[in-house]
């Protein structure tokens, strides 16, 4: 997809929080390091497809 903010290419991952640790994206492809940190806790376990551009940081989510 590409980013509707600045139309560069957009990565496939998921947005997932335990509930411990907070919220990170995590690519659907590729090594785990290039995780992003979006929130340093989260109050319960959740888990949601996410599209994220590293070019601007902005992630998108459908509901």
């Amino acid at each position: 997809m590409i980013c509707p903010f600045c139309q560069a290419e957009m990565q496939k991952g998921h947005l997932s929080g335990d509930g411990r640790r907070g919220i990170t994206w995590w690519p659907a492809e590729g090594p785990s390091w290039n995780r992003v940190i979006v929130a340093k806790s989260a109050l319960s376990s959740s888990e949601t497809e996410a599209l994220y551009c590293e070019s601007c940081k902005k992630i998108v989510v459908s509901l």
